[in-house]
């Protein structure tokens, strides 16, 4: 009884240690962080006046990467929203090279009382990010690194490791139950 008992668990164990392995890589490959899309963001400037309103604006990923960054910007008058301006952001690189320029609206955000966009940078380097609202003269800006792509970002990277994970899985899982 007892050698049919050790064969039994010679045979859980070895599928609990891939599953387990399997879980733990799913959770590498898809950080929590791929869910943080709007709204969120490193704070870059707060609570600062330009014109008659306050501005807020927040960047996102954080550190700033190649490809798709996302902005998103907070205006205030007396503490209430301010809606339906005409958000202007330009990203412009340090030294050479031509901006890169979006506005900002509600449409973009999931919090309607924010105005976003997306903007895509090719080049890692210095960039000065500006923000001016429709017909103010006065912007803020900020200048942050944008560090070279991650390749955790590329779906199709993502695709075959996690197709790699699965046939090491599978193969684990037929060999256990064979043994």
């Amino acid at each position: 009884m007892c050698n049919k008992q050790n064969a039994v668990i010679r045979r859980v164990i070895p599928k609990f240690d891939i599953w387990l392995l399997f879980i733990i890589l799913c959770g590498l490959v898809f950080p929590s962080r791929m869910v943080d899309a709007h709204g969120g963001g490193i704070p870059q400037i707060a609570n600062a006046p330009i014109g008659e309103y306050v501005i807020s604006v927040w960047t996102d990923p954080e550190p700033l990467r190649a490809g798709t960054v996302h902005v998103t910007v907070g205006l205030a008058q007396e503490s209430a929203a301010v809606l339906n301006r005409a958000v202007n952001i330009s990203i412009v690189p340090l030294g050479n090279g031509q901006p890169i320029e979006a506005v900002a609206t509600h449409e973009n955000s999931a919090n309607k009382f924010l105005y976003e966009a997306d903007l895509q940078i090719n080049r890692p380097g210095d960039y000065r990010f500006v923000v001016q609202i429709d017909d103010l003269v006065d912007q803020v800006s900020f200048v942050d690194t944008v560090e070279g792509a991650s390749i955790a970002n590329n779906p199709f990277v993502m695709g075959g490791v996690i197709v790699l994970v699965a046939v090491v899985a599978l193969v684990g899982l037929r060999r256990g139950s064979d043994g």
